[in-house]
């Protein structure tokens, strides 16, 4: 009819590969599924259509707050945005999830950690036979619990520091 929406779904090559999924900004390792699989980005299902045919990504992505356009040799994409992303105070008050930060060192944040102190986190898996059992959606709960576990540390504002950096680091603000 003309006015059908045409999408090109680039996750569904990756498999079970985890690593090249998490790699392409247009995907994301979905583990509310059995088995965990690789799917589109809510801004990549949103954006990344030409419709109507005259638009372009960046007309339709560049309008949403909480996407961003990419580009690389598959082409303009739009994904997902995070705080650390937007680079202006007029950027960041337009993305609900995010605040300006004008203190010694302004930066956007994100608004859900933002009153969360400097720490350190460690995890213990539990490495008995009842994690070989179902877990949720999982067929294995260790596996699940690991998945679930990468999933959310992907949404933390990790500051990257080594542990033994300690009581010296520098960094402030709501990361971990």
């Amino acid at each position: 009819d003309g006015m059908t929406p045409c999408v090109t779904d680039y996750c569904p090559s990756y498999g079970n590969d985890l690593v090249g999924c998490d790699h392409d900004p247009r995907c994301h390792w979905n583990t509310s599924t059995t088995p965990a699989s690789c799917q589109p980005t809510e801004c990549t299902v949103a954006h990344n259509t030409k419709y109507p045919p005259t638009s372009t990504v960046a007309d339709t992505c560049e309008s949403d707050p909480n996407c961003k356009k990419g580009s690389d040799a598959k082409g303009d994409y739009c994904e997902t945005a995070r705080c650390s992303d937007l680079l202006t105070n007029c950027e960041c008050s337009k993305n609900p999830d995010c605040y300006w930060d004008s203190t010694t060192d302004p930066k956007c944040r994100d608004v859900h950690v933002s009153a969360c102190p400097d720490l350190d986190v460690v995890f213990v898996l539990d490495g008995s036979g009842s994690m070989s059992a179902t877990f949720g959606n999982h067929p294995h709960g260790y596996y699940g619990m690991v998945e679930m576990l990468r999933d959310w540390m992907q949404t933390l504002p990790l500051t990257g520091e080594d542990h033994t950096v300690g009581a010296a680091s520098s960094v402030k603000g709501g990361t971990f």
